[in-house]
């Protein structure tokens, strides 16, 4: 093969392009490989000014052989880039959500994975995917040279394949299922409600559609309730529960979906449903798609100390008192569990894998 016919490694990195997400590392680290692409395909999650001013900065520096699609895309649209690439690039710098969309369905189309040392990079893909410290850039262009030898390209193809058997949505279902047993104390429970964004712009409107799809194929019978951000759907759902009567109620939580604007925008338009709940002897189960440690948010970049302090504290407690009323908790990672003080009712369940591949 001539020089000319060399093969291009294509590198994508799919989703919101935020600043955490690091995709400006990835620049330097492949800087004078002409035979590698890389491509950083999504859009900003919101209109914030330091995300716009993040994918200005990212298309003024990006090399020649990086292209950026700035655009919202629809699962299916994601299958179809992850699809047409070499391998998928995730080099976060930092991780608050305890699982990541994205990573599973990179692992459902069985691409070999390059990723940083944090959250549940770590817990699933040690040993199936090659890690890096975050803002290690020497270690990242290594990573990617690595990549470059096709039987090491082959078994990770191989590792992400038999990972994604183990975490697809009808595993998932199943753990669920155990755990609404256990709670119910029957053998297979008839009908739940799920609480979450259906049909948003949103991963966790996608992650309950997907449980909801494969729990249905379990033969439960599940009613799937869109929030409002506000406080009165509080009392909208114990309406909907008074008339459908579920055995359960599951909510999909993470703070922005809660929120209500413009008072207290950490989840707490959800609260007054927990208090009543328990005046009207609902079983609720959560499941918390971001879980903070205490010390990650300390140190996050506030404004001022008072910021700092009501922001730590006032997300702290808010977890720590839905975890007090739900009856049970679920998380995607140890050491979500952990920085819940590994309370007895909380249970790890893995982010689920559509599984894809490819005629």
């Amino acid at each position: 093969m001539t020089k000319a016919q060399k093969k291009v490694l294509k590198l994508l990195t799919p989703g919101f392009i935020t600043p955490h997400k690091g995709v400006h590392l990835v620049f330097d680290a492949i800087d004078g490989l002409n035979d590698v692409e890389y491509i950083v395909a999504g859009s900003i999650r919101t209109d914030s000014r330091v995300h716009k001013t993040y994918l200005t900065k990212i298309k003024e520096n990006a090399p020649c052989n990086v292209k950026i699609i700035e655009k919202f895309f629809s699962k299916e649209e994601f299958l179809e880039i992850i699809a047409d690439s070499d391998i998928v690039i995730l080099p976060y710098l930092d991780v608050s959500q305890s699982g990541s969309g994205i990573l599973h369905l990179s692992l459902g189309l069985g691409k070999p994975i390059i990723a940083s040392k944090i959250g549940e990079f770590v817990e699933l893909l040690r040993g199936n995917a090659l890690l890096v410290d975050p803002y290690d850039k020497i270690a990242l262009r290594n990573a990617i040279l690595k990549m470059k030898n096709s039987k090491l390209k082959k078994f990770y193809e191989s590792r992400t394949k038999e990972l994604a058997s183990k975490t697809s949505w009808s595993n998932i279902a199943n753990e669920h299922l155990k755990i609404y047993r256990n709670l119910l104390k029957t053998y297979h429970p008839s009908h739940i409600a799920i609480v979450s964004t259906f049909g948003e712009r949103c991963g966790i409107g996608e992650y309950a559609s997907f449980l909801a799809n494969s729990l249905e194929n379990q033969q439960l019978k599940v009613l799937r309730i869109k929030l409002k951000k506000n406080w009165s759907f509080s009392i909208a759902l114990v309406k909907i529960i008074d008339r459908y009567h579920p055995q359960l109620v599951h909510i999909q939580f993470e703070y922005g979906l809660f929120k209500c604007f413009p008072f207290l925008q950490i989840g707490t338009s959800i609260l007054l449903f927990y208090f009543l709940s328990k005046l009207f002897n609902v079983k609720t189960i959560t499941t918390m798609h971001t879980v903070y440690n205490p010390h990650y948010l300390w140190n996050k970049k506030w404004k001022n100390i008072l910021s700092r302090v009501a922001g730590t504290f006032l997300r702290v407690f808010l977890v720590k008192l839905i975890t007090v009323m739900s009856n049970r908790i679920i998380v995607h990672t140890n050491e979500s569990k952990k920085a819940l003080s590994n309370d007895k009712k909380t249970f790890v369940v893995r982010h689920g894998t559509l599984i894809k591949r490819r005629k």
